[in-house]
Protein backbone atom coordinates (compact mmCIF):
# COMPACT_ATOMS: atom_id res chain seq x y z
CA UNK A 1 0.00 0.00 0.00
CA UNK A 2 1.23 3.66 -1.16
CA UNK A 3 2.42 6.52 1.61
CA UNK A 4 0.16 9.09 1.93
CA UNK A 5 3.10 11.86 2.22
CA UNK A 6 6.11 11.07 0.67
CA UNK A 7 9.05 12.61 2.14
CA UNK A 8 10.64 15.46 0.26
CA UNK A 9 13.62 16.12 2.19
CA UNK A 10 14.13 18.82 4.79
CA UNK A 11 14.08 22.72 5.12
CA UNK A 12 16.45 24.52 6.90
CA UNK A 13 17.65 28.73 7.34
CA UNK A 14 16.76 31.28 8.93
CA UNK A 15 13.76 32.34 10.38
CA UNK A 16 12.44 36.04 9.48
CA UNK A 17 12.25 37.03 13.15
CA UNK A 18 11.07 41.00 12.18
CA UNK A 19 7.93 39.14 10.76
CA UNK A 20 7.04 37.49 14.07
CA UNK A 21 7.55 40.78 16.26
CA UNK A 22 5.42 42.78 13.59
CA UNK A 23 2.85 40.10 13.92
CA UNK A 24 2.81 39.68 17.65
CA UNK A 25 3.26 43.73 18.10
CA UNK A 26 -0.14 44.17 16.47
CA UNK A 27 -1.77 42.04 18.15
CA UNK A 28 -1.12 42.68 21.90
CA UNK A 29 -2.28 46.42 20.28
CA UNK A 30 -5.50 44.96 19.67
CA UNK A 31 -5.23 42.96 23.02
CA UNK A 32 -5.04 46.65 24.75
CA UNK A 33 -7.61 47.84 23.34
CA UNK A 34 -10.27 45.35 24.59
CA UNK A 35 -8.57 45.80 28.34
CA UNK A 36 -9.82 49.42 29.23
CA UNK A 37 -9.65 50.29 32.84
CA UNK A 38 -7.50 47.46 33.65
CA UNK A 39 -3.67 46.81 34.45
CA UNK A 40 -3.64 44.93 31.45
CA UNK A 41 -4.14 47.86 28.78
CA UNK A 42 -0.65 49.62 29.83
CA UNK A 43 0.94 46.18 29.60
CA UNK A 44 -0.02 44.96 26.29
CA UNK A 45 0.73 48.63 25.05
CA UNK A 46 4.35 48.46 26.57
CA UNK A 47 4.85 44.93 25.39
CA UNK A 48 3.35 46.28 22.22
CA UNK A 49 5.78 48.98 21.62
CA UNK A 50 8.52 47.15 22.80
CA UNK A 51 8.52 44.84 20.10
CA UNK A 52 8.02 48.07 17.11
CA UNK A 53 10.87 48.97 18.49
CA UNK A 54 13.07 45.71 18.29
CA UNK A 55 11.31 44.86 14.87
CA UNK A 56 13.42 47.69 13.57
CA UNK A 57 16.40 46.41 14.69
CA UNK A 58 15.77 43.24 13.60
CA UNK A 59 14.93 44.10 9.97
CA UNK A 60 17.98 46.08 9.25
CA UNK A 61 19.99 43.22 10.48
CA UNK A 62 18.41 41.30 7.99
CA UNK A 63 19.14 44.04 5.55
CA UNK A 64 22.87 43.55 6.28
CA UNK A 65 22.98 40.01 6.19
CA UNK A 66 20.98 39.60 2.84
CA UNK A 67 22.24 43.02 0.66
CA UNK A 68 25.44 44.23 1.91
CA UNK A 69 27.39 44.74 -1.19
CA UNK A 70 30.79 42.59 -1.65
CA UNK A 71 32.64 45.58 -2.75
CA UNK A 72 31.79 47.97 0.10
CA UNK A 73 34.95 48.60 2.12
CA UNK A 74 33.07 47.93 5.30
CA UNK A 75 33.51 44.50 6.64
CA UNK A 76 29.77 42.99 7.30
CA UNK A 77 30.93 41.81 10.80
CA UNK A 78 32.20 45.21 11.17
CA UNK A 79 28.56 46.88 10.04
CA UNK A 80 27.07 45.02 12.39
CA UNK A 81 28.31 46.56 15.61
CA UNK A 82 27.11 49.83 14.52
CA UNK A 83 24.88 51.72 16.60
CA UNK A 84 21.31 51.12 15.49
CA UNK A 85 20.63 54.80 14.00
CA UNK A 86 24.02 54.46 12.56
CA UNK A 87 22.83 51.09 10.53
CA UNK A 88 19.28 52.86 9.49
CA UNK A 89 21.48 55.90 7.85
CA UNK A 90 24.84 54.25 6.60
CA UNK A 91 23.42 50.92 5.27
CA UNK A 92 20.90 51.95 2.82
CA UNK A 93 23.17 54.52 1.86
CA UNK A 94 26.14 51.94 1.21
CA UNK A 95 23.76 49.44 -1.07
CA UNK A 96 22.39 52.01 -2.78
CA UNK A 97 23.21 54.88 -2.25
CA UNK A 98 20.31 56.64 -1.02
CA UNK A 99 19.48 57.04 3.02
CA UNK A 100 17.78 59.35 5.19
CA UNK A 101 18.14 63.08 6.34
CA UNK A 102 19.17 62.61 9.89
CA UNK A 103 17.33 66.14 10.64
CA UNK A 104 13.87 65.55 9.57
CA UNK A 105 11.48 63.06 9.77
CA UNK A 106 10.93 59.90 9.71
CA UNK A 107 14.16 59.43 11.18
CA UNK A 108 14.07 61.71 13.66
CA UNK A 109 10.94 59.15 14.78
CA UNK A 110 14.27 56.49 14.76
CA UNK A 111 16.27 58.46 16.97
CA UNK A 112 13.65 59.20 20.04
CA UNK A 113 12.47 55.29 19.25
CA UNK A 114 16.10 53.84 20.18
CA UNK A 115 16.33 56.67 22.68
CA UNK A 116 13.27 54.46 24.06
CA UNK A 117 14.69 51.28 23.67
CA UNK A 118 17.35 52.05 25.35
CA UNK A 119 15.97 53.97 28.19
CA UNK A 120 14.02 50.23 28.83
CA UNK A 121 17.34 47.94 28.80
CA UNK A 122 19.94 50.45 30.50
CA UNK A 123 17.08 51.67 33.17
CA UNK A 124 19.09 53.34 36.35
CA UNK A 125 16.95 54.48 39.18
CA UNK A 126 16.10 57.62 37.84
CA UNK A 127 15.41 57.09 34.35
CA UNK A 128 11.50 57.10 34.70
CA UNK A 129 10.36 60.15 36.00
CA UNK A 130 6.70 61.20 36.26
CA UNK A 131 4.80 64.33 37.25
CA UNK A 132 1.20 63.52 38.01
CA UNK A 133 -1.16 65.61 38.69
CA UNK A 134 -3.02 65.33 42.09
CA UNK A 135 -6.71 65.90 42.90
CA UNK A 136 -9.87 65.49 45.13
CA UNK A 137 -13.09 63.93 43.49
CA UNK A 138 -15.29 65.45 46.59
CA UNK A 139 -18.57 64.21 44.33
CA UNK A 140 -16.79 60.39 44.76
CA UNK A 141 -14.77 60.87 47.67
CA UNK A 142 -11.47 59.80 45.52
CA UNK A 143 -8.52 60.81 45.24
CA UNK A 144 -6.95 60.86 41.72
CA UNK A 145 -3.60 60.68 39.73
CA UNK A 146 -3.25 61.72 36.39
CA UNK A 147 -0.31 62.62 34.13
CA UNK A 148 0.50 66.37 33.86
CA UNK A 149 1.40 67.92 30.58
CA UNK A 150 4.54 68.81 32.19
CA UNK A 151 5.61 65.25 32.17
CA UNK A 152 8.88 64.65 29.73
CA UNK A 153 8.00 63.07 26.54
CA UNK A 154 9.87 61.85 23.57
CA UNK A 155 10.46 64.14 21.08
CA UNK A 156 8.74 63.43 17.49
CA UNK A 157 6.77 60.40 18.36
CA UNK A 158 5.64 62.24 22.14
CA UNK A 159 4.97 59.10 24.35
CA UNK A 160 5.86 60.21 27.98
CA UNK A 161 8.87 59.35 28.96
CA UNK A 162 7.25 57.04 31.60
CA UNK A 163 5.77 53.70 30.12
CA UNK A 164 3.24 53.22 33.13
CA UNK A 165 1.59 56.21 31.40
CA UNK A 166 1.65 54.47 28.04
CA UNK A 167 -2.16 53.74 26.38
CA UNK A 168 -3.13 52.07 22.95
CA UNK A 169 -3.05 55.47 20.88
CA UNK A 170 0.94 55.56 21.57
CA UNK A 171 1.08 51.86 20.40
CA UNK A 172 -0.33 52.91 17.40
CA UNK A 173 1.78 56.49 17.28
CA UNK A 174 4.93 53.68 17.64
CA UNK A 175 2.93 51.16 14.55
CA UNK A 176 2.72 53.81 12.08
CA UNK A 177 6.14 55.16 12.69
CA UNK A 178 8.05 52.25 12.62
CA UNK A 179 5.54 50.96 9.08
CA UNK A 180 6.44 54.66 7.86
CA UNK A 181 10.38 54.28 8.35
CA UNK A 182 10.26 50.60 6.95
CA UNK A 183 8.31 51.98 3.88
CA UNK A 184 11.12 54.68 3.36
CA UNK A 185 13.70 52.27 3.29
CA UNK A 186 12.34 50.27 1.10
CA UNK A 187 11.92 52.86 -1.30
CA UNK A 188 15.76 53.83 -0.82
CA UNK A 189 16.44 49.86 -2.13
CA UNK A 190 14.37 49.80 -5.06
CA UNK A 191 11.27 47.60 -3.37
CA UNK A 192 14.20 44.95 -1.79
CA UNK A 193 12.39 44.51 1.46
CA UNK A 194 8.65 44.21 -0.01
CA UNK A 195 6.72 41.14 0.34
CA UNK A 196 7.47 38.17 0.15
CA UNK A 197 11.16 38.93 1.87
CA UNK A 198 9.63 41.25 4.30
CA UNK A 199 6.83 38.39 5.60
CA UNK A 200 7.83 35.33 4.95
CA UNK A 201 10.81 32.63 5.49
CA UNK A 202 13.34 32.56 2.86
CA UNK A 203 14.68 28.58 3.14
CA UNK A 204 16.74 25.62 1.18
CA UNK A 205 15.48 22.36 1.03
CA UNK A 206 17.77 19.21 0.96
CA UNK A 207 18.02 19.09 -3.00
CA UNK A 208 18.76 22.42 -2.81
CA UNK A 209 15.60 24.68 -3.86
CA UNK A 210 15.06 28.15 -2.37
CA UNK A 211 11.71 27.56 -1.27
CA UNK A 212 9.48 30.86 0.39
CA UNK A 213 7.56 29.75 3.55
CA UNK A 214 4.74 32.05 4.24
CA UNK A 215 3.77 31.52 8.10
CA UNK A 216 -0.44 31.10 8.39
CA UNK A 217 -0.87 34.44 10.62
CA UNK A 218 -2.53 37.30 8.74
CA UNK A 219 -0.68 40.47 10.44
CA UNK A 220 -3.38 42.50 9.73
CA UNK A 221 -5.72 40.20 12.00
CA UNK A 222 -8.27 39.16 8.81
CA UNK A 223 -7.85 35.24 8.82
CA UNK A 224 -8.66 33.09 11.00
CA UNK A 225 -6.38 30.19 9.88
CA UNK A 226 -4.13 28.89 12.67
CA UNK A 227 0.01 29.89 12.96
CA UNK A 228 2.61 27.50 11.30
CA UNK A 229 4.36 27.26 7.57
CA UNK A 230 2.88 27.65 4.16
CA UNK A 231 4.76 26.87 1.11
CA UNK A 232 4.49 29.35 -1.80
Amino acid sequence: MKSKDESLGTLSGSINHYALLKHDADQLVRLAVQHTDSYLQTMFTRSSVLLYVVSLEVLINRVIEDFWPSSSSHPKDAVKLWSIPDKWHKVPREIAGKTFCRGRTPFQYLKALNDLRNDFVHAKSDTFKVIWQYRHDHVNNQKLLSPSPQQPKYPHIGLFKAPSEWLPQDADTVKRVTEELVARLSEFLSGKITDPWLSSDVLESSQGQRLIVRRRFDPEGKSNTTNGPDLQ
